[in-house]
C-alpha cells in the first residue's frame, strides 16, 4: 500500500496523493477518508490517515527512489482477504488500512 509522511504544509490527502503517483503512478479525483489510527497509542505519536482513492487511473511510471523492489500488483477484494488470511500481509499499517476499506465497502 502507498504510504509517506507528511512534508512541509501538505494535508493528509495531499500526501496520499503524491504517494499514490510517486509509489504506484495512479492518479485520482474521488478520495473518500477512510478513518485514522495511532500507531504509538503509549505516546500518542504517528497519526496514520487511511483515504481510498476512486477510478484511479495510470498517468505515469512509478518514481518513487526509496522502493527499489517494489511492484504495482491490482487485487481483487478477494484476492486481497485472501492476502490477508494467508499471512503475505504482514504490516500492522496495512492490515489496519484494509480492516478500514473492508468495513466501509
Amino acid at each position: 500500500m502507498p504510504a509517506g509522511r507528511v512534508e512541509g504544509t501538505e494535508t493528509p490527502l495531499e500526501t496520499a496523493r503524491r504517494e499514490l503517483l510517486e509509489e504506484t503512478g495512479y492518479q485520482s479525483d474521488d478520495w473518500e477518508l477512510l478513518g485514522s489510527c495511532v500507531r504509538s497509542t503509549n505516546q500518542h505519536i504517528a497519526t496514520e490517515y487511511v483515504f481510498r482513492p476512486r477510478n484511479a487511473v495510470k498517468t505515469q511510471e512509478p518514481c518513487s527512489g526509496d522502493l527499489e523492489d517494489a511492484r504495482v500488483e491490482l487485487l481483487t477484494r478477494c484476492a486481497l482477504i485472501e492476502a490477508v488470511r494467508s499471512g503475505e500481509v504482514k504490516s500492522a499499517p496495512v492490515l489496519a488500512a484494509i480492516a478500514l476499506m473492508l468495513l466501509k465497502s
